[in-house]
């Protein structure tokens, strides 16, 4: 038998509070004062026994092995599962009832454990090293077999409670750091102590351990709970990712967006509430970008070109590098790498200075510049006074009366990705490819116009990208804390060092 610690703990003042809360929520021990409690640790192999893996040559654990049906368990950083292998059994024709496996690198039967028809824990002595795992019999019909990393536990202390053991050393374990510095090797765990409450006047070691293990359990479902509060929510919102912008501007209309069209209109109740107007109830028809029926075309389109460029020129001349490390929707504050002057436009575009070069009008307060080659799709609308210019690689968009900018760019940003060729340098966009581009414009209804409901629809897509953006942000962050409060509830209810 091990040295046992001298150190003796109660449970942390924090906990008595929780614990008398969980006894009146659910009416039980009442007469039971988890304050009174005092733990006294046990060293790990008084408790438990380890049965060490064999081990396997390189060809069993160097790849997914998919041979057989018997799973092979060893330890990793994410998973322990080195594959599934053929039963070893009579492979050592000498033992013909024993399972073993050849080592060729040393020339020697290994006798392997088949662990078969019962639950078992195993820890790993590597990779993800310490971390204890029930291995059901229900999950492993065909049994399992373990390498020399990867060891299985025994329970000797029979006055233990294995729910309460897996408790108390998850807690214990993270204080050793295991990990690919530190071995779980027998050495390193012969450190870590259990702390067993003591018995009572009126219970038994084994009776607070049950205890504690409800008490432990209800919490960290509550805890559980919390963090997946919003799961089917989030569930969607990952579902729909970036094909929500797809079934928005659909006639077929998704239940969850209808719902969030619906609270979102209510949360704009304000000073100026959005009334008469019902998502289900918006019916779209294709527009185009370039149309030979001139009804059905939203703007007038025209490419940028490549004037020279000097230090001291006075006019913006955009890239597409430009537009991506441009932040937001709108270019407001101009700022071009690369700049040039108007003689140097004319002289590109107007060389017989006859002014009428439809080119040489330059980019408006209202445009909509979009990308067609190689990085297609980026998009920002021009919400300045400076005459600016761009390159051939984008598009400028000047819209007719009764569209929106913001929408068309949003729609823009979703459908020019959608089409073109692949050439040697990547993707491109032609003008008969740019034809096929088909922007969904809402039809008007009995209150709103067309116009008034593109407004609308692009508002909400943005107010939803940013609600969305904050939904994961916070589910991740509620994941991480409700982690960290089941930690710390576990911990403190082995107490602190009195």
């Amino acid at each position: 038998m091990s040295k046992q610690k001298v150190t003796i703990v109660n449970v942390s003042p924090q906990i008595v509070k929780y614990f008398q809360i969980w006894q009146k929520m659910k009416g039980k021990y009442l007469d039971f004062d988890i304050g009174d409690v005092v733990f006294k640790y046990k060293p790990l192999f008084d408790i438990v026994s380890l049965s060490n893996g064999s081990e396997f040559p390189s060809g069993y654990t160097k790849r997914k092995n998919t041979q057989g049906n018997i799973p092979l368990i060893s330890a990793g950083a994410k998973t322990d599962m080195m594959g599934y292998i053929k039963s070893l059994i009579g492979n050592n024709k000498a033992y013909p009832k024993e399972h073993y496996v050849y080592n060729d690198t040393k020339s020697k039967y290994n006798k392997v454990k088949h662990y078969i028809d019962n639950d078992y824990y195993t820890i790993t002595a590597d990779g993800y090293a310490g971390n204890l795992k029930l291995r059901k019999s229900t999950d492993y019909p065909n049994g399992f077999y373990t390498t020399n990393v990867c060891k299985v536990v025994e329970f000797v202390d029979k006055h233990i409670a294995e729910q309460y053991f897996l408790y108390a050393y998850k807690i214990e374990k993270e204080k050793h750091s295991f990990g690919f510095g530190s071995k779980a090797n027998n050495a390193n765990l012969s450190k870590i102590d259990i702390p067993i409450p003591k018995p009572t006047q009126d219970k038994t070691s084994l009776q607070i351990q049950q205890i504690i293990v409800e008490f432990l359990d209800y919490w960290s479902v509550e805890l559980d709970l919390l963090a997946h509060l919003y799961s089917p929510m989030m569930d969607k919102i990952y579902e729909l990712g970036d094909g929500m912008r797809d079934r928005i501007f659909s006639n077929t209309k998704d239940p969850f967006l209808l719902e969030r069209f619906d609270m979102w209109l209510l949360e704009h109740q304000g000073d100026n509430p959005i009334k008469d107007i019902k998502f289900e109830d918006i019916k779209f028809e294709d527009k185009k970008i370039i149309s030979d029926d001139k009804s059905k075309q939203i703007c007038y389109k025209k490419m940028g070109f490549t004037p020279d460029r000097v230090e001291y020129g006075d006019i913006n001349w955009f890239t597409v590098a430009d537009l991506t490390k441009q932040d937001g929707l709108y270019i407001d504050n101009p700022n071009t790498k690369e700049k040039t002057t108007m003689e140097l436009v004319k002289k590109k575009v107007d060389s017989k200075n006859t002014g009428n070069s439809e080119k040489l009008v330059p980019i408006k307060k209202g445009d909509i510049l979009v990308s067609f080659l190689l990085t297609i799709g980026c998009v920002k609308i021009y919400n300045s006074s400076m005459p600016a210019y761009c390159n051939q690689a984008i598009d400028i968009l000047t819209l007719k009366d009764g569209y929106d900018a913001e929408y068309v760019a949003i729609n823009c940003e979703l459908e020019y990705p959608k089409c073109g060729e692949i050439q040697a340098l990547g993707k491109n966009l032609n003008d008969s490819e740019k034809a096929k581009i088909n922007i969904p414009i809402p039809k008007p209804t009995k209150h709103k116009t067309s116009l008034e409901i593109q407004k609308l629809l692009a508002r909400f897509l943005q107010d939803y990208d940013t609600w969305s953006s904050d939904m994961k942000r916070l589910h991740i962050k509620m994941g991480q804390k409700s982690a960290q409060m089941r930690d710390l509830l576990i911990s403190h209810t082995f107490g602190a060092d009195t």
